[in-house]
């Protein structure tokens, strides 16, 4: 399905909605358009309801300007992310803004029927309590996602959802516009979404990252010049079932044997915990344990933290980043993002590491919310269905 091409109309509404700019004198000094150009895009989206002018600012000497601002509206899309055992949904509004984000308990291995009916019911319930009108679903998914069908393709952690086209299965349940992603790329995004949105404007915007998503699964995603990388099958970044010495003959539900998410990922690190004796129930047991300061868990987690920086090395070193991101589960502990953060200066040149920073993400576990909000608000989703503007 064709993508819609960004045009002015989205550039000036995203200047207006992150506060970038305020008013016609803005945009033109922020984009180079001529006044008269701004003054067209302006009065269109104005008339479509987008953005609507608010008070005069201070008089500089000449006409005072008018404050443009976004105009509230009732109607919000649904985002969702899914984990093996949990899902974060919220709203989203018309600038990619998110909010009312909460967290449900859902088992990924009911099925896709079951999930995506649950993320329905909650998503409706959710949009009753707010007050506001559902216009479009988001949902990032754990596992591959085809990016021209919108099909899960041979998930390793999803049973029951290998070859589930989930735009005909939602269809069933709502004629809402949809979109749909892997969580680790649409998180990569989301990312960069928040920091646009939320970073301080003297600070260099981060345009170049590897983003890792280090939960129950392991996953990565490559972003360049702002934009996410796909690589040519829509699958660059995948980082998880890479080989690495310290999987050994570790069997991956993948099939093979050796890959980085048999070391790399929370599963992993409660089953070798299990394993000495240590019962950790589910992931937030896990960290709650970590922040607690216990100290096997504490180790357990930098113990993998240093094995995922040293599968990284190569990358770090090749790709050259601005920054190393580490989202999920697990970047809450700040052991993990230590380790991963000891191996890089261990394997990499000082040159390399010398301006590159290592930090957990800044969206934290709504990542991927922010991502899909950013991919409904402009369009450019590697599988949506059209959205018209909203008024």
């Amino acid at each position: 399905m064709a993508r819609r091409r960004r045009g002015p109309d989205d550039e000036v509404f995203e200047l207006i909605a992150s506060g970038q700019a305020t008013t016609r004198a803005d945009i033109s000094r922020s984009t180079g358009m001529a006044a008269s150009t701004v003054s067209g895009v302006v009065s269109r989206l104005m008339r479509e309801g987008l953005v609507r002018e608010g008070a005069g600012t201070e008089p500089t000497g000449g006409r005072p300007g008018r404050n443009l601002q976004v105009a509230p509206n009732q109607r919000r899309r649904l985002v969702s992310e899914f984990g093996a055992h949990h899902a974060r949904v919220g709203l989203a509004d018309a600038s990619g803004n998110v909010s009312d984000t909460m967290s449900l308990d859902i088992e990924i291995s009911q099925g896709p029927r079951s999930v995506l009916d649950q993320l329905l019911a909650r998503g409706r319930a959710l949009a009753d309590e707010c007050d506001v009108e559902l216009s479009g679903i988001g949902i990032a998914l754990p596992g591959p996602v085809d990016p021209t069908s919108g099909t899960v393709v041979g998930p390793s952690r999803m049973p029951g959802w290998n070859g589930c086209n989930v735009p005909a299965l939602v269809a069933e349940f709502s004629d809402l516009p949809l979109t749909v992603e892997n969580d680790a790329r649409i998180g990569a995004r989301g990312e960069h979404s928040w920091r646009r949105h939320n970073g301080a404007l003297s600070q260099p915007p981060v345009e170049d990252f590897i983003y890792v998503k280090a939960g129950s699964a392991i996953g990565g995603a490559l972003v360049l010049g702002g934009a996410v990388h796909r690589g040519s099958h829509g699958i660059a970044g995948d980082i998880t079932h890479v080989p690495v010495a310290a999987g050994g003959n570790r069997a991956c539900q993948c099939g093979n044997t050796g890959c980085l998410d048999t070391v790399a990922s929370a599963e992993a690190i409660r089953r070798d915990l299990a394993g000495r004796g240590l019962d950790v129930p589910d992931n937030r047991a896990l960290v709650a344990a970590a922040k607690d300061g216990e100290p096997e868990v504490v180790n357990a987690l930098r113990t993998t933290g240093i094995l995922l920086g040293e599968a990284l090395a190569h990358n770090v070193a090749f790709l050259d980043p601005q920054a190393l991101i580490i989202g999920g589960t697990l970047s809450a502990v700040e052991a993990f993002t230590a380790g991963v953060r000891q191996a890089l200066h261990e394997r990499c040149l000082p040159s390399v590491m010398e301006h590159i920073t290592v930090e957990r993400s800044r969206s934290g576990m709504d990542a991927a919310l922010w991502g899909l909000a950013d991919a409904m608000t402009t369009g450019t989703s590697p599988h949506s269905t059209p959205t018209p503007k909203e008024s």
